[in-house]
């Protein structure tokens, strides 16, 4: 084959492969980007502590907002108080007397993202609970984070670890030094007042029983004077 021959299949060789490098290149601009998942934090906490929990919610639909999330509280997780957000209502549904889903209603921005946080016990045992949620879009599309770990739609994870450290948020258990058991009233280094009670009521009878001895003394006095007049 003479050099003009060659030339030929060398020359469709290089257009193949810049063809290919073209495409590769165009796919990496017009690729999504990675989806931004709900989060909730901390990854992991005590058992049995007191904790403040965050719902970090990012939009991932631009141009439409996110507009209502429902989160589901795992089994053994307790609420008791709840941080506000501007410009968001908050309801809850309790099931066996302890709340069991949490709903945020309001409208964020497109490109933005909402935070929530609330206060809860978490459970005794140790172990990973999982946060299932609703994300809900202004357009009515629903995104389900429910999947398990690696899936498309993860729910966020929290291991409950005794080597965690304690919380104690709001101040319902112990101090941080973790001192005595989760939950426990903390000691408090004030007097109870117990033995200054007492000693009140003892200097107030010793008055009443003086008192009481001069009055006598002075009504035994009073006839005495009478009779010398």
């Amino acid at each position: 084959m003479t050099v003009a021959g060659r030339a030929g299949p060398v020359r469709k060789a290089r257009r193949v492969r810049s063809i290919v490098g073209l495409v590769a290149a165009l796919a990496a601009i017009l690729a999504p980007p990675a989806a931004a998942h709900i989060q909730v934090g901390p990854p992991v906490a005590a058992p049995g502590d007191a904790v403040r929990f965050s719902v970090l919610v990012p939009g991932e639909r631009a141009p439409h907002r996110t507009r209502e999330v429902v989160l589901k509280v795992p089994v053994g997780v307790l609420p008791y108080s709840f941080g506000s957000t501007p410009g968001w209502q908050r309801t809850t549904q309790a099931k066996r007397g302890a709340v069991a889903t949490i709903t945020w209603r309001g409208m964020a921005e497109p490109d933005g993202f909402v935070e929530f946080s609330f206060l809860a016990a978490t459970p005794a045992r140790t172990g990973s609970i999982a946060w299932k949620a609703l994300q809900v879009y202004d357009d009515g599309e629903v995104v389900r984070w429910i999947g398990g770990p690696g899936s498309e739609d993860p729910a966020p994870l929290t291991t409950i670890t005794a080597d965690a450290p304690l919380q104690n948020a709001g101040g319902e258990g112990t101090d941080a030094g973790g001192a005595g058991e989760p939950g426990a009233p903390a000691a408090s280094a004030e007097p109870t007042g117990g033995g200054s009670d007492s000693l009140d009521r003892g200097l107030a009878i010793i008055a009443l029983v003086i008192a009481g001895a001069a009055l006598g003394l002075a009504l035994r006095r009073r006839p005495v004077g009478r009779r010398a007049g």
